[in-house]
């Protein structure tokens, strides 16, 4: 039995680019939503070397599968099946 915990890719790269951004802001420009609204669990959009206001102005629109691991809601706290994926992902990398 897994336990779904919700979550969305780690997209920290951002960050390089513009610093200042919000956690809110971060997810709107790096993380598709699906269809029910929410962000994707296992989809970024892929990184750019663009600065913040063509991003911004443009958009993102070419996914890929996460590749830094994933980030968990603050509100759930870490489980063993969440430490586990962090890990494998980052040894894959």
């Amino acid at each position: 039995m897994v336990l779904d915990v919700p979550h969305h890719c780690k997209t920290s790269w951002i960050y390089a680019i513009s610093p200042n951004l919000t956690e809110e802001q971060q997810l709107n420009l790096t993380i598709p939503r699906n269809t029910q609204g929410s962000y994707e669990e296992c989809l970024m959009y892929t990184p750019v070397n663009w600065d913040i206001d063509s991003i911004v102005e443009y958009g993102l629109n070419v996914t890929k599968k996460c590749q830094e691991g994933w980030v968990y809601s603050s509100e759930q706290n870490p489980t063993l099946v969440t430490q586990v994926c962090n890990w494998y992902v980052t040894e894959k990398s």
